[in-house]
């Protein structure tokens, strides 16, 4: 069997995102060449994850042909068997400051990214495209329209229509105001006979006339503010002397978390990392160590006392839980939760998830043991419950049993990580919010 190459290669045929790029194609159209179509999403995030499977088809007992099919297909992989997985091994370097892998191989950007959603770009929001909005900015045909792009745009539009919305408001209300000093007008030509209430119509005609006067010198009264551009040229460069990527440095590096990096390394075997002072491979016992001990604030020394509440051990757990079950979890620092799950990916749908981490620990062996145990009160549960319920997520629990030290140490004598990890019970629990009048 061919063994894996380690290196970067790329994911075949996906070098195109599926960002929008109106700027090449007003070029393309102004040049007179079409510009070729876009893969489909489904197409370019094809892989859940940075291996190929080769599954057999299905057998139907009602359709002879496809017991046909089995067969012939077991035949080709016995006899021909496919490739070794995974056939590409990504390298990553570690970085103790960011306490994060970086890698900077573009090819092995786009795969990391582009099959399962793994780290996250320097300089960008989530995927690495720090690159195309500057040949955007700077006005090359190669730059596209990202994803940040688009939310300001968003954001511009809503400012906008906000203010229509008030400005229309306040026209309704003149307008009210107006027809009532009119019908108080009227009312008054018909009572000629009572001079209080004339005067006291005319007072408020008055008011009425300053009202408006007022209104019309007001900010609100003006034309609306002119929406900001989303993305300009610098005025030393123009639109006349567009550039390429070659000419632009790309100063964005992909940032991968410990967790992400390790089940990568340990449950894939799609990704090496290296040492960043003497460029060797570091071995997974020993990096488990090291993102265990930098797990802590500050570092643990090394060759010092670890246990398995340390709290990089805990996330994996249920970083390896969940993408094990097909999800896709990413930080959710933005939120303030632990992680934040989605179905697909970023790019197919937003996350209907907010995670936090619940250690627990319900072994008795834990009493002869010092250990943290977690401090949560009822403000924080509903400040955290508030804020995801305004960005349309639930709230899950997930309380994580740590073993006794005792087991976690037998086991890994016995099988490793592998073994230890069997010995952590995982429960969720979604937390709602109860609305009198929703849940009636």
């Amino acid at each position: 069997m061919a063994e894996p190459a380690t290196v970067a290669a790329s994911s075949a045929g996906r070098d195109a995102a599926p960002d929008s790029a109106p700027i090449a194609a007003v070029a393309s159209a102004l040049s007179g060449r079409a510009s070729p179509p876009r893969p489909s999403l489904n197409q370019i995030y094809a892989l859940p994850a940075p291996i190929r499977t080769f599954p057999l088809p299905a057998f139907y007992p009602n359709n002879p042909i496809s017991l046909l099919h089995l067969t012939y297909a077991w035949l080709s992989q016995v006899f021909r068997p496919p490739p070794r997985e995974p056939s590409v091994i990504h390298v990553g370097v570690w970085d103790p400051e960011t306490r994060s892998v970086h890698v900077r191989d573009p090819t092995s950007i786009r795969a990391l990214w582009e099959q399962g959603f793994y780290g996250k770009g320097s300089l960008s929001r989530s995927e690495p495209n720090w690159l195309k909005r500057e040949l955007a900015r700077r006005g090359s045909p190669e730059g596209k329209t990202v994803s940040e792009a688009r939310t300001e745009q968003r954001r511009e539009e809503r400012r906008l229509a906000k203010w229509e919305r008030a400005k229309a408001e306040l026209e309704a209300i003149e307008k009210q105001r107006l027809a009532e000093a009119a019908s108080h007008a009227a009312a008054a030509e018909l009572s000629k006979s009572v001079p209080l209430g004339e005067s006291f119509i005319k007072k408020r005609d008055g008011r009425v006339a300053e009202r408006r006067s007022d209104l019309e010198a007001s900010d609100l009264a003006r034309s609306p503010p002119a929406a900001q551009p989303v993305s300009e040229s610098p005025p030393e460069l123009g639109l006349d002397a567009p550039v390429s990527a070659t000419e632009i440095e790309n100063k964005e590096h992909f940032q991968l978390a410990p967790e992400e990096a390790f089940f990568l390394v340990f449950s894939l075997g799609a990704l090496r990392v290296v040492d960043p002072v003497t460029s060797s491979p570091i071995s997974t016992e020993h990096l488990l160590s090291l993102f265990r001990a930098y797990s802590h604030f500050p570092p643990r020394p090394h060759g010092s006392r670890l246990g398995p509440d340390d709290p990089f051990l805990v996330n994996y757990a249920v970083y390896h839980h969940f993408r094990s079950l097909g999800w896709v979890p990413r930080h959710g620092i933005k939120f303030g939760v632990d992680w934040i799950l989605y179905q697909r990916g970023p790019v197919f749908d937003h996350s209907e998830f907010g995670i936090m981490v619940m250690p627990t620990f319900s072994d008795p062996a834990w009493e002869g043991h010092e250990h943290d145990a977690p401090r949560r009160s009822w403000s924080w549960l509903m400040g955290v419950n508030r804020v995801l319920s305004h960005v349309l997520k639930s709230l899950v629990l997930v309380y994580v049993d740590i073993p006794s030290p005792p087991v976690f140490d037998e086991q890994m004598r016995r099988g490793g990580i592998a073994a230890a990890l069997k010995k952590y019970t995982i429960r969720e629990i979604m937390v709602r919010r109860f609305s009198v009048n929703r849940n009636r």
